[in-house]
């Protein structure tokens, strides 16, 4: 092992840093100097050659997280998305309570989700899920972006959950297990943006995933069809209490259960005759 080409980085006053997981990018923070209106800065670097990728200056800040996704595609500081993979590599921020402190910060792996747990006061915990938006369409000029109009990420659902203070993604992903473990009283929940199971490990102090992401049979749909299928998710799931329904009710499925044929008989009186009927025996008309 040798110092990359014999000398240091002289970076002054950085206060963290963090590699890249796939390439030989660094990401570092300074803050901004007790003297001379400097602001602090979040910075990519490229190595080995120490080429400055991208640089965001920031004011006011106090302190800063950089926490980048598993893939290297993208990362966080301070709530604002490196896109690292887009041209001029392009920041998308996003908008929070700003009464609430941003403790953790936690990247589905190889995916485009994130959660994010706040405090709010001592006794309010929110689980926020985002979701980043589509990069703009190769070879578009001055497209709107989804991230330009929206603000950076999708907002997907906030979970108020007083005992969590973890967020555990699956390898897989998709699956997060939200959990309080170590000061908190052990309570895990499995979710898939709807709860899946819940159950409590009391003095919990740390959880893992097996390295496969949970067993789980391959899946014969193509990730086109994969993706389908979580978007129209509802309207799926309705279809197989739809089916469970008929099956309770002994109705054919194959038609629309919502419907039901009736066979309707009508007598209808076309004609009405009234005839009398002579009686030659006595006389008496009938």
């Amino acid at each position: 092992m040798g110092l990359l080409n014999k000398k240091s980085i002289k970076i002054e006053n950085v206060q963290a840093f963090e590699w890249s997981p796939t390439e030989n990018v660094i990401s570092y923070w300074k803050p901004e100097p007790d003297v001379g209106n400097i602001p602090a800065c979040v910075t990519l670097m490229k190595l080995p050659h120490r080429e400055i990728v991208r640089t965001k200056n920031l004011f006011n800040v106090v302190n800063a997280q950089l926490a980048w996704q598993s893939a290297g595609n993208i990362f966080l500081h301070n709530l604002e998305v490196f896109r690292k993979k887009e041209k001029d590599v392009r920041v998308d921020v996003i908008e929070l309570n700003a009464t609430e402190k941003i403790t953790g910060v936690f990247w589905e792996p190889n995916g485009d989700r994130f959660a994010l747990i706040g405090f709010e006061g001592t006794a309010k915990i929110n689980s926020h899920f985002y979701e980043r938006n589509a990069a703009p369409p190769a070879g578009k000029k001055n497209y709107p972006t989804i991230s330009a109009i929206l603000g950076g990420a999708r907002f997907l659902k906030t979970l108020d959950r007083k005992g969590i203070n973890q967020v555990v993604w699956s390898p897989k992903g998709r699956i997060a297990v939200l959990a309080g473990v170590r000061a908190f009283q052990g309570d895990i929940e499995f979710w898939d943006l709807t709860m899946l199971a819940a159950g409590n490990h009391y003095t919990c102090t740390d959880l893992e995933w097996d390295p496969t992401g949970r067993p789980r049979p391959p899946t014969p749909l193509t990730g086109g069809k994969q993706k389908t299928v979580k978007k129209n998710f509802k309207e799926i799931n309705w279809l197989k209490e739809s089916d469970l329904h008929n099956e309770i009710l002994g109705i054919d499925g194959t038609s629309d259960s919502r419907t039901q044929e009736i066979e309707e008989y009508v007598d209808e009186i076309i004609e009405e005759i009234e005839e009398v009927v002579l009686n030659n025996d006595d006389g008496v008309n009938d």
